[in-house]
């Protein structure tokens, strides 16, 4: 009698069932996938506009891919007599029906109490059952006293477990079972949807989400028209784009969900990797500059000069990018190594091979700091080699930009080092030939494009992108995919590992009597903080209030000897303060994270990071590599109250920045780590890049074999695939790979 009826057929209570067999609707919608989502009936006008601003949903596709947050397996459903029996140390979500033998609510009467324990006895052929509901007074009395009568059938579901001797259940829901009804929140694996308190204010919970899927899928699902060829879904065991948005909404058990999601997250990839196979190929057909190598001249001077040796990763770099330089096809490499692994160096001695063919090089920064910074460091190497060299910045007077505007455009300026201010509008090369980009994470897309568009010709400039931020295989094929990719590997040998420790808050006097020892040693120390200053929303204490206490307080005794620095100071401030740490006026340096790559101070040996637990992994690793740029023993500390954090303990645990990426990817999730807004890639809903490994093999493995197969898109099985292609990334094509 209480056979639940579910969407799109029956299943038998009380377990499990095997998939079931799909079948085509009769029911269909005269509205298409892109109609707008108020068209919906319930919907209406203000609720679209809610859902709208609220996630983005405009249309009836978006409706139905906006999919559960997470599952609760209720399908588990019982007699009552099985819950009088119920064993102890067994704990699960539980659904059993019945029919309404009481209700009511004994605390009706009394005024005080905010929360009211309503309660219902429900009853079958076994027993009955007493459960109690907690429910606001005003939903008692205006609702759940007038919603049930006596002889209706329910289904209710509870998480139960045995305390004490003591049945226990809590996170209670239920369904009225009318006849020929469906059981929304009981009996089977149930889908939560996330919703604004706006959209809940609207009368759009979870519950309603999920029954106004119930009523939308049928009317709609037929429309979605299966993509990939059979072929493709049988050699990557995928299921119909249909069957995995129905499992995702309504699965019809916990692994079908698994195969829901495989399914979308290989179509994410496989149309990610057909865009980079497209970019790929579109900038083979252009014509970049052939680079005469030659071993002599300024790459032999600049190797002469140095005072250390390149490493054998440096050397087989060099090899990638020389063989790409003299090929008639532009370069397009990332050139990625851990934070003091001899990247610049490797981009100088490819810009000198440009300057030996008489082109100008571009070495673009994100930040001021390590614009001068990369400056001074290469005017420095280029000191005896007689090549020109200018920096270009935002913040430079008029007069010092005009000059500056001229060396560029007259051609005596060889190498160039800016920021942004690079690729704007009056700046204007003589003949840029070849482009470095650093950190090139930091730079959106358009703006690389900007930059590449300066050089003048018919013959497109040579392409190097640098990141000291180590990038997981799996993210570098499916963000880089259109890229070649080289890595140094090693560092340099005379580099002693950093000693990274967590140092509690109760450590204190021990820190600072290591921090003055360091400093009696003639050794100099950074303090990060995360936040420049207080925030209502945090407890944190922000850089200037540390300064303030440090220079007051904890190291009074250095008052005049302790520098501060953070983003809202001005360039000169700026360039003031680490001209004073340089040249070892200053013995501590409070800073934000503006330190976090590219400054070079060799006795720095000690950087202290505050509240760690609130920064990224690769974030630590990268300002653990402001130390530990000489010889001497370097040491970062982690201070935190959370000595357990897990984060925290894999940055103590290697100094190998692709191990800590990894584990980052794990951890977090892709998050920001790439950013695929800066990419110009789309955003990734289903891909997990720490656990997808194999399903990105596939993906790009598939797309690339129809790249190479029908370029065209001409084969009638991929006409579908050619649409879907142009219906989701059409715009993005036009976007330049770098």
């Amino acid at each position: 009698m209480f056979t639940e009826k579910r969407f799109p057929t029956k299943r038998p209570a009380g377990k499990n069932t095997a998939p079931r067999q799909y079948k085509s609707y009769n029911v269909k919608s005269p509205l298409g996938l892109e109609a707008s989502v108020r068209h919906i009936k319930t919907i209406g006008p203000n609720r679209a506009t809610l859902l709208e601003r609220s996630y983005g949903i405009r249309t009836v596709r978006d409706f139905l891919y906006h999919f559960p947050y997470r599952y609760v397996d209720r399908t588990m459903t019982v007699k009552v007599a099985d819950l009088h029996r119920w064993k102890p140390g067994v704990v699960k979500y539980i659904t059993v029906a019945g029919r309404v033998e009481d209700v009511q609510c004994r605390a009706l009467r009394n005024r005080d109490i905010k929360m009211m324990p309503f309660e219902i006895t429900i009853s079958d052929r076994t027993g009955k059952f007493l459960f109690t509901f907690f429910r606001p007074r005003y939903i008692v009395e205006s609702f759940w006293m007038n919603h049930f009568r006596k002889g209706d059938l329910v289904a209710i579901s509870a998480r139960f477990e045995m305390v004490d001797g003591k049945l226990k259940y809590n996170d209670i829901t239920y369904d009225r079972l009318f006849e020929g009804g469906m059981q929304f929140s009981t009996g089977g694996i149930i889908p939560l949807y996330s919703s604004t308190q706006q959209l809940q204010d609207k009368g759009m919970w979870s519950s309603n989400f999920r029954m106004l899927m119930r009523k939308v899928i049928p009317e709609y699902l037929y429309l979605f028209d299966e993509i990939f060829p059979s072929d493709i879904l049988r050699r990557n065991n995928l299921i119909l784009l249909s069957q995995a948005i129905q499992e995702m909404h309504f699965p019809i058990s916990m692994d079908s969900i698994g195969r829901a999601h495989a399914r979308l997250a290989f179509e994410e990839l496989f149309f990610t990797e057909l865009l980079l196979g497209m970019r790929k190929k579109k900038s083979l057909a252009i014509k970049g500059i052939p680079f005469k190598i030659k071993r002599t001249g300024f790459p032999k001077k600049l190797l002469s000069s140095l005072p250390f040796a390149l490493t054998e990763s440096q050397e087989n770099v060099l090899r990638e990018i020389m063989e790409d330089m003299k090929s008639e096809t532009p370069m397009n490499r990332l050139l990625q190594g851990d934070v003091g692994s001899g990247k610049t160096v490797v981009a100088l001695y490819a810009m000198l091979t440009a300057v030996e063919n008489e082109y100008q090089c571009a070495f673009m920064a994100p930040t001021e700091i390590l614009a001068e910074q990369h400056y001074k460091l290469l005017k420095l190497w280029l000191d005896e080699l007689n090549v020109e060299i200018t920096l270009l910045t935002g913040s430079q007077t008029q007069t010092e930009r005009a000059e500056k505007l001229e060396q560029i455009v007259s051609g005596k300026a060889q190498i160039i080092v800016g920021t942004h201010a690079l690729f704007q509008e009056k700046v204007a090369f003589a003949k840029l030939g070849f482009i470095v980009i650093d950190e090139q994470h930091r730079f959106g897309v358009m703006q690389r494009m900007k930059l590449k568009e300066k050089a003048a010709g018919e013959l497109a400039p040579d392409i190097l992108l640098m990141s000291a931020t180590p990038i997981p295989r799996t993210l570098a094929m499916t963000v880089y995919g259109d890229m070649d990719v080289s890595t140094i590997t090693e560092l340099p040998k005379d580099r002693k590992p950093v000693i990274t420790k967590i140092v509690a808050r109760d450590k204190s006097k021990e820190l600072k009597e290591f921090l003055v020892s360091q400093i009696k040693h003639g050794k100099q120390i950074y303090i990060v903080y995360p936040l420049i200053e207080e925030s209502e929303k945090s407890d944190l204490r922000a850089a200037v209030d540390g300064y303030e206490k440090m220079r007051s307080e904890t190291f009074a005794e250095l008052k005049d000897r302790i520098g501060l620095l953070h983003g809202k100071m001005t360039s000169e401030q700026k360039d003031a303060v680490m001209e004073q740490f340089k040249n070892k006026k200053l013995d501590i340096l409070v800073s934000t994270t503006v330190i976090e790559v590219g400054i070079d101070i060799p006795n720095a040996t000690v950087i202290v990071i505050v509240n760690a637990e609130r920064f990224g992994l690769a974030q630590i690793h990268q300002l653990r590599g402001r130390v530990g740029r000489g010889t001497e023993q370097s040491y970062c500390l982690l201070r935190t109250e959370d000595e357990a954090n897990q984060r925290l303990i894999a940055v103590v645990r290697t100094n190998n920045g692709f191990e800590i990426a990894e584990e980052d990817l794990r951890l977090r999730g892709p998050g920001d780590f790439f950013g695929t807004r800066q990419s110009g890639l789309p955003e990734f809903r289903f891909v997990n890049f720490a656990e997808d490994k194999v399903l990105i093999e596939q993906a790009r493995e598939e797309a690339f074999a129809i790249l190479e197969e029908d370029p065209q898109f001409i084969f009638p099985e991929h006409q579908k695939i050619r649409l879907e292609f142009e219906r989701k990334y059409k715009k993005l094509l036009d976007t330049s790979s770098t």
